[in-house]
């Protein structure tokens, strides 16, 4: 995972090098195509939820509606269904290269290499992807944060953060005039 992580880095940093004003470019010619590779969150994600099943973890699960708090166990066999609406579509190069743009910079106020993901076409009303981000710590190379957006219909929108090794915080959002947050839950085991 590692070495993956550290070749899709190098890529992406050669892939973001300025381009140089060439005076021998015929006015016609075909723009160069876009060589940068999407981190694969999925797999990532997938990856994340395989340990702690193999560790034979069982995550509390925090679960606030209203005023409502409620706090279970969640059992591993339990944990695929937690995770399911962000790994149901697949995140990677091949399958959103089309629709989405990635941009990445050195963020040093958060000591992170950010990687965001915005639709590059005008996105359907139900199209469920929005907007990810993938922030990486520059030394050792390994993946502090995830946040994805979906729109879940019905006017809410699905927030997740994911903390690497440690939690997974979902917030449903209805996006009304003033948004309100109608459910959020904590999944955690970083005890």
């Amino acid at each position: 995972m590692l070495r993956a992580l550290t070749c899709f880095i190098l890529i992406f940093l050669m892939s973001c090098k300025g381009n140089k004003e060439n005076k021998n470019v015929q006015p016609y010619e075909k723009p160069e195509e876009d060589t940068s590779n999407f981190f694969p969150v999925t797999a990532y994600l997938k990856g994340q939820v395989y340990e702690l099943n193999k560790d034979g973890i069982n995550p509390i699960q925090y679960t606030t509606t209203g005023n409502k708090k409620d706090s279970i166990w969640l059992p591993v066999e339990k944990m695929p269904e937690a995770f399911a609406p962000f790994l149901e579509t697949v995140i990677d190069s091949m399958n959103l290269k089309d629709t989405f743009k990635q941009e990445g910079f050195l963020d040093q106020t958060i000591n992170a290499y950010t990687f965001s993901y915005d639709p590059k076409i005008t996105l359907p009303a139900d199209y469920a992807l929005q907007h990810w981000d993938v922030y990486i710590d520059p030394e050792s190379h390994k993946v502090k944060r995830i946040y994805i957006v979906k729109n879940a219909g019905k006017n809410i929108i699905m927030q997740m953060t994911w903390q690497a090794d440690a939690f997974c915080k979902i917030i449903w959002i209805k996006n009304a005039a003033t948004p309100i947050i109608e459910k959020e839950i904590l999944i955690k085991w970083d005890f």
